[in-house]
């Protein structure tokens, strides 16, 4: 600012010195005035300037012996001697309206509505894709129940890699940004090869939540013939804005259910029985049964048939369910 003060004020500090000279004619009086300072010219005891930017007094000089100055053109300084004060009403070409600062705001993303690879902490994934891995039973042909899961997840973005559970390992799943578990697995078969991955999983086969570290063993289980799940915890995002009892399936089909840990969230349970909790999940870090989660991990009701046969709801919470547990 203290520039831009002087290069603004110098022509006027300029053109009071002419006037003193005598180097050139008192301004005339012009038809419209810079702002409110009058100036009067010194008698003998000096007398009063005006000043260019606000309405301040200058001491302005006369031929005697009193003191006085030009008027200052940002504030009043005294000296000896001197003419004539400037005379506010003096002609200017220049603007001298306030700048009005840019508004440099601007709205920041909320960041819950960024994908995974743009969330803070997520790198770019490799050819601008989301990378899934789902593990299922049968590579060959998949299951009505994987093909629809398959589907959704390549709706949502997601590049899909098909894992059989004979073969499968934690390399493979390290390197995807996503895992999903079908319920179309052997629990035998895969059993705990993924318990360790670093990548977030969804488990749709209560077979492996105790081979996970997310449930203890013997306490989970299926349970048949269930078009419906309660929401215990209605604000969690996985709970994708249901309330109630929402019919997540158009036909009864067998349900996932477990009995997590203290640290996870139980977000629905099997409708009538609050102990068999239909979603849970654990976040980073949470302490779960025996071990601590190296990423998020998700419990999920949706066997085979509810993800061919999802309902409108049932759809909200599979999509939530991928959603939550993509995002770190």
């Amino acid at each position: 600012m203290r520039n831009l003060s002087w290069r603004l004020f110098s022509p006027l500090v300029g053109l009071s010195l002419l006037v003193m000279s005598g180097a050139c004619p008192a301004p005339q009086p012009a038809t419209r005035s810079v702002d409110n300072g009058g100036g009067e010219g010194g008698g003998e005891g000096g007398g009063t300037g005006g000043g260019s930017v606000a309405p301040r007094a200058g001491t302005g000089g006369g031929a005697g012996t009193g003191t006085g100055g030009v008027g200052g053109s940002v504030a009043p300084r005294a000296g000896t001697g001197g003419g004539a004060g400037l005379d506010a009403g003096a002609p200017t070409n220049m603007d001298m309206s306030p700048v009005q600062p840019l508004d440099m705001a601007m709205p920041l993303p909320d960041m819950a509505d960024l994908p995974r690879d743009l969330m803070p902490g997520n790198p770019p994934e490799a050819g601008g894709a989301k990378q899934a891995l789902l593990v299922v039973g049968v590579l060959t042909p998949p299951s009505p129940g994987d093909v629809a899961l398959q589907k959704r997840l390549m709706d949502k973005g997601f590049a899909v890699t098909l894992a059989d559970d004979d073969s499968v390992t934690v390399a493979e799943a390290n390197a995807k940004s996503l895992v999903v578990i079908s319920s179309s697995i052997v629990s035998g078969t895969l059993a705990a090869k993924l318990a360790a991955t670093t990548s977030p999983v969804l488990c749709m086969e209560w077979g492996v939540f105790d081979e996970m570290g997310m449930t203890s063993v013997g306490a989970n289980g299926d349970i048949l013939n269930q078009t419906t799940i309660t929401i215990a915890t209605a604000g969690h995002a996985l709970a994708a804005g249901l309330t109630a009892s929402p019919t997540v399936s158009m036909v009864a089909h067998t349900m996932s259910w477990g009995t997590p840990a203290a640290a996870a969230v139980k977000v629905a349970t099997i409708t009538g029985m609050a102990n068999r909790v239909s979603i849970f999940a654990y976040t980073a870090n949470a302490i779960m049964v025996g071990r601590v989660a190296p990423a998020k991990r998700v419990g999920f009701y949706a066997q085979e048939g509810c993800i061919a046969d999802a309902t409108g709801d049932g759809s909200k919470l599979i999509d939530a369910a991928i959603d939550w547990t993509y995002v770190k």
